[in-house]
């Protein structure tokens, strides 16, 4: 005889209820974080892209001044200071003008006259630019070779309100400089 009687156990043949609860419950977690991380990865996105569009204008501006030193250095060296700088006023006729760098990459319709293309494609929510003319300096080098520069300080600024941030203002800074005409 047997001292243990033999029970007969069934095999178990699927999940309980409970079982299937805590795996929906994990399962709604990880889907709660998944949709977290993406919108942090949206915002750092749209955030990357102002910043790639302040750089561009940042280019523009700096590619602007460089021609307009050129230009008068070719057509009219007298207009340049006595350094061979653009002026504060030539500066900001550049930036702000009729036809400066804020009216056209804030213009809606057509760009440069060019009806293929439109500026509303680089125009950006809120975005403001700015160039920081109090903080203009123009500097010699200390070398006798009479080669000055300029360092011109640019700000675009936009206010972020897709995602409703706290700190919804974000900022470009950029140091331009440009080289001056020689004088000798």
């Amino acid at each position: 005889m047997n001292k243990f009687p033999i029970r007969h156990v069934r095999a178990q043949q699927g999940l309980t209820l409970l079982e299937i609860l805590i795996a929906l419950l994990v399962l709604a977690i990880g889907m709660a974080g998944l949709g977290a991380l993406m919108l942090t990865a949206l915002t750092n996105v749209q955030s990357a892209s102002q910043f790639s569009l302040a750089s561009a204008v940042s280019l523009d501006f700096e590619e602007r001044l460089w021609y307009e030193v050129a230009h008068r250095s070719a057509t009219n060296p007298g207009s340049l200071s006595s350094q061979g700088c653009l002026t504060d006023s030539q500066i900001r006729e550049v930036a702000v003008g009729e036809n400066g760098l804020v009216a056209q990459w804030t213009a809606e319709g057509s760009f440069g006259g060019w009806e293929w293309t439109s500026s509303d494609r680089f125009r950006a929510p809120g975005l403001d630019l700015e160039v920081d003319f109090e903080n203009l300096s123009s500097q010699s080098s200390e070398s006798n070779s009479g080669i000055s520069w300029q360092i011109i300080p640019f700000t675009v600024q936009w206010t972020e309100t897709r995602f409703g941030l706290q700190d919804d203002q974000e900022q470009f800074n950029a140091l331009i400089t440009i080289v001056c005409r020689p004088v000798f």
